[in-house]
């Protein structure tokens, strides 16, 4: 091949990418515009619910999921209170707070006074004692789908004690009950309830001069890498005084099967949930502050690969063209497949920004029929075109 053949061939590979990276642009837009109409077409809606509880991240953590080398957390130290009595409870509350934590999350719901009166007296003294370093839970009830709010906190308790509170609802997808989102607020009866996670974030930020969490602030994607937090026994709270000082406390009953759900990680206890919510709004806490430029460049350079592919393949001769299709018919769903797969949690634990990867698969997905189709028709519109400049210039000649 001489040179001047070279360098033809390399400007028709120019030429064609360009025309399917317009392609394949086009066809993500059209794609984003579907996503964006699915959930209101009524027809779809199984459709639209399958994807809602369907993630590409969740491969991507699941990578860790027999992981060994799960990092230790320094901020959040859990405090197990499992088969403990109220009075016990009540004596745990007294011991972990004289180790001077930044804030107490109480992940426990305590029901109208039961038979341990004497427990439920104890308990009630000591949250009321303490009530300014400690946030307790409620769970919301009473769902309006009109008016997106809720009627209030279930029964508690606590309902008689001046003490912070925060809801304790997950954002459970689908009926098996999957969590990788946390939530940062909702309405109550028309006020503003911060969850458990959003509210012990938020003291945790104020304490060492943080940004806070707004009201407003869209829910966000738990980052599931595996971390190693610090569990304690309620019996040994005296012992580990230098390791809950300075830091976020959770009480919770960790050996609950109650409170359990599914999560990228497998099968986790709710208070585990939380601790991994409140550390992702903490080096997190503004999702609008994400880098979008970082994710609008990795897309697009994956739409300019798959185009440059694509532009090479046309290239070749036929020959090896049908070697190439042949080897293409095989790996090219698998390789689009496992490259959404890891490009999605990567764009998200890179830029801390999710992006739909249902758009990025229908792109590449449909790729190879969009080409075909561009290549059949781009001769006969060229043809058309040229006809038209053509009766354009004998109409101007004639005048």
């Amino acid at each position: 091949m001489s040179k001047g053949e070279y360098l033809a061939k390399c400007k028709q590979i120019a030429i064609s990418c360009i025309h399917r990276f317009v392609v394949v642009l086009l066809l993500g837009t059209i794609s984003w515009l579907m996503m964006v109409a699915l959930p209101n077409w009524s027809l779809l809606d199984p459709l639209s619910r399958s994807f809602d509880s369907f993630s590409f991240t969740d491969f991507y953590y699941s990578l860790y999921r027999n992981s060994d080398e799960a990092k230790p957390n320094d901020r959040i130290v859990i405090i197990d209170v499992s088969n403990k009595t109220r009075g016990e409870i009540a004596t745990t509350i007294e011991s972990v707070v004289s180790c001077t934590p930044v804030v107490v999350g109480i992940d426990i719901i305590f029901d109208r006074p039961t038979g341990d009166t004497i427990g439920t007296r104890m308990l009630c003294e000591s949250i009321a004692r303490n009530a300014e370093h400690l946030v307790a839970i409620g769970k919301l009830t009473g769902y309006d789908v009109e008016t997106d709010q809720f009627a209030g906190l279930s029964e508690s308790l606590l309902d008689t004690i001046q003490v912070g509170r925060g809801y304790s609802n997950l954002k459970n997808i689908g009926e098996g009950g999957f969590v990788r989102d946390y939530t940062v607020a909702r309405y109550v009866a028309g006020d503003t309830l911060f969850s458990l996670s959003s509210t012990l974030a938020c003291r945790y930020m104020s304490a060492f001069g943080g940004a806070s969490i707004a009201a407003d602030e869209p829910d966000g994607v738990i980052h599931f890498i595996p971390q190693e937090f610090t569990i304690i026994s309620a019996d040994s709270v005296a012992g580990h005084r230098d390791d809950i000082a300075g830091r976020i406390v959770l009480m919770g009953n960790i050996n609950s099967e109650e409170d359990r759900h599914y999560t990228p990680l497998g099968d986790m206890n709710g208070t585990l949930i939380h601790a991994y919510a409140i550390d992702t709004m903490i080096d997190n806490p503004t999702r609008s502050m994400a880098r979008h430029w970082v994710v609008l460049i990795e897309v697009l350079l994956l739409l300019l690969f798959v185009a440059l592919y694509w532009s090479i393949f046309d290239a070749c001769e036929k020959n090896e063209r049908k070697v190439l299709l042949a080897v293409i018919n095989w790996i090219y769903p698998v390789a689009s497949a496992v490259l959404i797969i890891f490009l999605s949690g990567w764009l998200f634990i890179s830029s801390h920004c999710y992006i739909s990867p249902i758009i990025l698969l229908a792109s590449m997905a449909l790729l190879p029929n969009m080409v075909e189709l561009y290549i059949a028709s781009k001769d006969k519109l060229l043809q058309n075109i040229q006809q038209l400049f053509a009766k354009l210039t004998t109409k101007k000649q004639k005048q």
